[in-house]
């Protein structure tokens, strides 16, 4: 028998005998307008995005679509287009201009190089391209596509770090179940905000951040934690506290950190995803984990929001009046993570 048949039976066996772990869904779904990122449950913890790849020998796993680390690269961006009949073609923003779309095909095709892994091919009405998004809920979908939904088999990415898989972590189309390689989170994004036409977000600026839900209060810092609070006009130090110079982003690129005023040279970062005050160190860790893309407001276009530079899709977001860097795609979140820039309250 060919081995990686044998092995291919085997991980459906041991996935048919998985817990299940959300409530079947059999809603379809409409995907978000714009671009988006695809992450399954299973490698949420390991901040790892499909990617879109152009097949090629020389390419990583021949071209076939994959698990890879978040980032801001056009190859994990994602857009849906409509066929009109409920389903999507999905394309990259990398491979978009090549007209090429994501297909899936049966596990182990015959005379298949890529062995039935998920990849990139010219686009067409191609029902292996036509792609379902069923709402399995908490914001999770199953994707299945036209060509083998009858057969019940949906997208599944384990990612590179998986034992024993027969397609070194490469997408493919699995037997569906409610399981964590094949539940998927759609998370939109945006372009980098322009910043040109406002002067508190402009390097050498002394800004201040007012919540857009909480309008009496400001991000500032005390014993060297962000924090959420309302500030007294009477004082000075509270006024210091909440006010920051607006620096090129450390890690560079289109990002922006954030100095201190009372304590120059001391930079907000985010630490085991909390936002904290720490004085600067020359090393990459720390020019990343200070560094963030600024974004049209999610709760309000024309605020802004604040993306990590080393977590795309993770936002800065206040919770309880503290500061933490999440990700979310409720009401809640996007107002909690959307602010008003404006001058520096130290500077009134």
């Amino acid at each position: 028998m060919n081995l990686s048949k044998t092995m291919y039976s085997i991980l459906s066996l041991f996935s048919a005998l998985s817990v299940s772990l959300l409530a079947t869904g059999v809603a379809n779904a409409e995907p978000p307008g714009g671009y988006f990122r695809l992450q399954t449950m299973l490698q949420e913890r390991n901040n790892r995005c499909l990617e879109s790849n152009r097949v090629s020998p020389g390419a990583a796993l021949g071209g076939a679509s994959y698990m890879d680390m978040c980032q801001n690269v056009s190859g994990q961006l994602w857009k849906a287009t409509p066929d009109g009949q409920g389903y999507y073609w999905l394309k990259s923003m990398f491979l978009e201009g090549e007209n090429k779309c994501l297909e899936g095909s049966r596990p182990f095709a015959t005379n298949d190089p890529l062995n039935g892994a998920a990849r990139m091919d010219p686009c067409g009405n191609f029902s292996g391209q036509k792609w379902r998004f069923i709402s399995k809920g908490n914001g999770y979908y199953q994707l299945t596509n036209a060509f083998l939904e009858g057969a019940n088999l949906c997208l599944e990415s384990s990612g590179p770090d998986a034992p024993n898989d027969p397609l070194g972590g490469a997408a493919r189309m699995d037997p569906c179940g409610n399981f964590t390689g094949q539940l998927w989170k759609l998370m939109s994004w945006a372009p980098a905000a322009r910043v040109g036409s406002n002067p508190n977000l402009q390097p050498g600026a002394y800004s201040s951040f007012r919540s857009f839900n909480y309008p009496d209060r400001y991000l500032r810092h005390r014993n060297f934690a962000a924090e959420l609070t309302a500030i007294s006009p009477a004082s000075q130090l509270e006024r210091h506290d909440a006010t920051f110079r607006i620096s090129s982003g450390l890690a560079g690129g289109n990002s922006i950190s954030l100095e201190s005023s009372n304590y120059p040279g001391h930079f907000l970062r985010h630490q085991s995803l909390q936002l904290k005050l720490h004085p600067f160190a020359n090393d990459d860790l720390y020019r990343r984990d200070s560094s963030f893309h600024v974004r049209p407001g999610l709760a309000n276009g024309s605020l802004v929001s604040f993306e990590s530079v080393n977590y795309p899709g993770y936002y800065l977001r206040h919770r309880s009046f503290q500061f933490f860097l999440e990700q979310g795609d409720d009401e809640l979140f996007r107002s909690d993570a959307t602010f008003i820039p404006e001058l520096g309250l130290s500077r009134r």
